[in-house]
């Protein structure tokens, strides 16, 4: 055999250690035929049915407990999510009944009244609507109302009550600023009993399924592992029986060359194999980052895309023009004494005042979902460029560079996210020094800029007292400027602060740890350096972004990026 000289030794030294002993050191010794018993016997019977048992019953107590936590997991995410669909269908319905029955409440017409909320009668989870008049009397009703219909409006108005199981929400209707009557919207709680009872009975399914397999493995362990290693065992004897009589230092020598060829071999297979998995987990691991990276900053978009639809839907829904096809059908009515219905009748009188309200908000109405739809189309054209720039990037393509105004790019992203930070009550303070327009990778600081202020928002998430987000501006020496995101939320802990850039790692709970270490490898890739700032938690956080105002020469990729500094 030809060898190099590592394994020359390596063979040398279990040459070494081989010669002189029996065959009957490297065998399992048993029973033989006259009664002796050689060292070294396997595991016996009892034992190895005791170890299977042990091993099987903890591998399903294992996967049954991690079956069960998943289960829970599922089940309290899907209870939160019906949760949240029933309230928001009790607040907004009770709101849009109020919008389109304002002109039935105002005449006292139960008709108009019933015609407003007829889309929500034939709704499984609609279980009561109760329409009273600013005194209180009952104007209107459907579903099985409650005796006592003042509980329905003991809370607070737009606000969500339980009352025996159902969600509860009540919202005034007025007309230029007088309250004309109130809605009462009863959501009914029986999705979510349905979903307590189904879990109750996965989980008992879970446990027969978990006590059958049981007591099936410990049935196959004891029918079939007791013949198996009889077997094994007289296997073994006989072909002791055979070896015993052939030469003793052939044996010897040809036990020696196996043991040491096998070894041999081995560590060749285990050195390939290593070589194999190290080139296929250095690609995959290569491909991971980049679709990571690339799917972190759509969904950072994507989030603002999703807010601008819910708006303008919201702004549909709520349109209070849905009430002017009404007070049409009122006028055609009285189309021949048109002038005496206008002068004399009470309906009649509300009427003019009526139209100028809705002209008043139909114009807000139509800038609102106007300014929407230029968001959504900013953020439609963002996942485009963010596509596309990652394909150029697979062709070896350099990014583009774009002189701009580095205000004027903080006030997109502060737009792009206008509407999350309202909805989440955040106040946005701006400290922008004035500076020369500088030239950068537009996009790619872009995305560093929506994901930290994505991070803001969430770090300013259960905070009680006014929540801020700082956006600040400043020049730095050497042609450098810097921009700092600071909020004052929940901080970060210092053991935290280590790892704060690492890939994967993140402190949000439905976090994937993609957004701060892509965006600390793009500020390094524009020739600058992101870093990080808290005093600890409940003390806020303050992230720089530090960049050149020129683009740095294009450099060879080496393969390694800067570890970016935390303070």
């Amino acid at each position: 055999m030809n060898l190099s000289s590592p394994f020359k030794r390596r063979y040398a030294s279990a040459e070494s250690s081989i010669k002189g002993n029996p065959v009957s050191t490297y065998l399992p010794a048993v029973a033989v035929a006259d009664g002796t018993r050689r060292s070294g016997a396997l595991l016996s019977p009892f034992r190895l049915k005791s170890t299977l048992t042990i091993f099987i019953v903890v591998l399903l107590a294992a996967v049954s407990g991690v079956t069960i936590v998943l289960l829970s997991r599922i089940f309290d995410r899907f209870a939160t999510t019906v949760r949240d669909d029933l309230a928001w269908k009790a607040v907004s319905g009770a709101r849009e009944i109020a919008q389109a029955a304002d002109l039935g409440m105002a005449v006292a017409d139960e008709k108009l009244i019933r015609e407003a909320f007829h889309d929500y009668v034939n709704n499984p989870d609609v279980a009561a609507i109760v329409v009273t008049d600013a005194k209180g009397v009952r104007l209107a009703g459907h579903g099985e109302i409650p005796r006592d219909t003042a509980a329905l409006f003991a809370g607070p108005e737009g606000g969500l009550a339980d009352l025996g199981g159902n969600l509860v929400s009540w919202t005034s209707s007025r007309i230029e600023g007088s309250s004309v009557g109130r809605v009462a919207l009863v959501i009914s709680g029986k999705r979510l009993a349905e979903g307590r009872v189904l879990r109750q009975r996965m989980l008992l399914v879970l446990a027969a399924a978990t006590v059958a397999a049981l007591f099936g493995s410990l049935f196959f362990v004891n029918l079939y592992l007791g013949p198996l290693v009889r077997l094994t065992e007289a296997t073994l004897r006989s072909l002791r029986d055979l070896t015993s009589t052939l030469e003793r230092r052939v044996f010897d020598r040809t036990a020696e060359l196996q043991l040491a060829n096998g070894r041999l071999l081995e560590s060749f297979d285990k050195v390939s194999s290593m070589q194999r998995q190290l080139i296929d987990t250095s690609r995959r691991a290569g491909m991971a980052d980049v679709a990571t990276t690339v799917l972190h900053n759509v969904g950072n978009v994507l989030t603002s895309v999703n807010v601008s639809a819910n708006v303008v839907m919201d702004t549909v829904q709520q349109s209070r023009l849905a009430g002017l096809g009404k007070a049409v059908e009122l006028l055609r009515g009285h189309r021949d004494d048109l002038a005496s219905f206008l002068t004399d009748d009470p309906k009649g009188k509300r009427l003019p005042a009526y139209f100028e309200s809705l002209s008043v908000a139909a114009g807000e109405e139509h800038q609102q979902i106007l300014t929407e739809l230029k968001a959504l189309q900013k953020n439609i054209d963002h996942i485009k460029i963010i596509v596309s720039r990652q394909q150029s990037q697979a062709k070896n393509a350099v990014g583009v560079i774009e002189t701009l105004s580095v205000a004027d790019l903080l006030e997109e992203a502060i737009k792009f996210n206008w509407a999350a930070y309202e909805r989440h009550r955040i106040k946005v303070v701006r400290q922008f020094e004035s500076l020369p327009a500088v030239a950068v990778d537009r996009h790619k600081m872009f995305q560093i800029l929506m994901n930290l202020m994505s991070n803001a928002r969430h770090a300013l998430k259960g905070i009680d007292g006014e929540r801020l987000v700082t956006i600040r501006l400043t020049g730095k020496p050497d042609s450098r400027f810097a921009v700092d995101v600071e909020d004052n939320g929940c901080g970060i802990a210092p053991e935290t602060m280590a790892r704060i850039f690492n890939y994967g790692f993140t402190t949000k709970q439905e976090g994937h740890g993609f957004g701060l270490h892509a965006s600390a490898c793009a500020a390094t890739e524009m020739g600058g350096l992101l870093t990080a700032h808290s005093d600890g938690n409940g003390q806020g956080a303050r992230f720089t972004l530090e960049l050149p105002c020129d683009p740095p020469e294009a450099k060879e990729d080496s393969g390694q990026i800067d570890v970016p500094a935390v303070g």
